[in-house]
C-alpha cells in the first residue's frame, strides 16, 4: 500500500502552504476570531485555491 501523496495532493499541499505563509499570517488569523470567525475575504481565497469544493 502506498502512502505517499500523489502529485495533485503534493501541489494542493504547496499551494495552501504558499498562501496561508503569504496572506493568513498570525495577526490576521486573530482578527478573523476577534470579529466572530468567519471572515468573507479569506473564504474567497480559499475558494480560489479550490478548497471550498
Amino acid at each position: 500500500m502506498d502512502f505517499d501523496f500523489s502529485d495533485d495532493q503534493e501541489q494542493l499541499r504547496d499551494a495552501v502552504r504558499k498562501w496561508v505563509d503569504k496572506g493568513y499570517d498570525f495577526d490576521r488569523r486573530r482578527a478573523i476570531v476577534a470579529s466572530g470567525g468567519f471572515d468573507r475575504a479569506a473564504y474567497g481565497e480559499m475558494a480560489e485555491l479550490g478548497l471550498t469544493g
